[in-house]
């Protein structure tokens, strides 16, 4: 089944092919002039990796070379990702993100301040959907990460 019925089948969103997020794994000091960069915003050294999901956590895309204290619209601005989007795939598919990336037609965000129930409901609905990005970084650090 291709990801974009499964995601309309199970979250009710149709044409998403992909939930977007990022993650910060913990690294040692790298040391040097840049090692400041490496320090997130929690305080410790890591690297801002960002994915995308789909809805059987499967990781269908995956960057790995922004330091930890990278934004993560940044990490997708600069990404082959977001080119590919803007070029080759059609308008009527897109990524799920949350707040922390900008609203563009191929990457669908929640409302910030949702007004009426129509609003409120997408907002609960695309909660569910792009939790398949946070479900997979706990799959891939009991996995991975922790062994």
């Amino acid at each position: 089944m291709q990801i974009s019925q499964k995601f309309y089948r199970e979250f009710g969103f149709p044409g998403v092919y992909g939930a977007l997020d990022c993650l910060l794994i913990k690294i040692l000091n790298p040391g040097g002039s840049l090692a400041e960069t490496f320090r997130c915003r929690k305080g410790f050294f890591a690297l801002n990796v960002q994915t995308v999901s789909d809805p059987d956590l499967s990781i269908r895309n995956i960057v790995v070379r922004w330091p930890g204290s990278t934004h993560d619209s940044t990490v997708f601005d600069h990404s082959y990702l977001r080119a590919h989007l803007e070029t080759e795939v059609p308008s009527s598919y897109h990524l799920l993100g949350d707040s922390g990336y900008p609203l563009r037609s191929y990457l669908m965000t929640p409302f910030l301040n949702p007004v009426g129930a129509g609003q409120v409901r997408y907002n609960a609905a695309h909660a569910r959907a792009r939790n398949v990005v946070e479900r997979q970084y706990g799959v891939w650090k009991k996995k991975i990460l922790l062994h």
